[in-house]
């Protein structure tokens, strides 16, 4: 089997996870969140670390993009900060716990596909990784704790559309 598929494959296992966990009224709210803070931000940390040789993606096949950014690893941050912000405690004391499981289980993820000959961190990198991923969960947690994003976006949706003033014929 050629590797590029396992990034397929981590895609479809983060998928069923999410929709076998968020029920399907709340999709649309966790996969905006999900897309904003796991797939943009991904995008973003890819494009700035590649370049500055701090990581690199192998095998990437039919799913790379410019040689650079396998397009399923942003579907399935989207995916994993679905359920992360689902699963999300709301009580600091069970917070602080929860951002070192899933910082442990991002930097696994990592480990996992650097065995698989996918991904490779470089240099201060493998060091830079945990407080990286620490960082990145603790400040979208804080974030969707505030819903700072959501309450513009809904004010904005909840506003009436004016109608149109029919123009009297004379």
């Amino acid at each position: 089997m050629d590797k590029s598929y396992i990034y397929l494959v981590f895609a479809v296992v983060a998928a069923m996870a999410f929709f076998i966990i968020v029920p399907k009224a709340q999709y649309k709210r966790f996969l905006l969140y999900g897309l904003v803070f796991g797939g943009i931000l991904d995008v973003i940390s890819i494009v700035t670390l590649v370049p500055m040789n701090q990581i690199r993606f192998f095998n990437m096949g039919a799913f790379g993009i410019f040689g650079m950014i396998p397009a399923l690893v942003p579907a399935t941050w989207m995916f994993a900060f679905g359920v992360f912000f689902y699963l999300m405690p709301r009580r600091i004391a069970f917070m602080i716990p929860y951002l070192f499981a899933f910082t442990a289980l991002s930097y696994t993820v990592g480990l996992v596909m650097q065995s698989y000959g996918l991904f490779e961190y470089i240099g201060a990198q493998k060091y830079l990784a945990i407080p990286t991923f620490f960082l990145w969960y603790s400040l979208s947690a804080w974030v969707y704790s505030r819903e700072i994003p959501f309450r513009s976006m809904q004010a904005a949706a909840s506003k009436p559309i004016p109608l149109e003033k029919e123009e009297s014929e004379d």
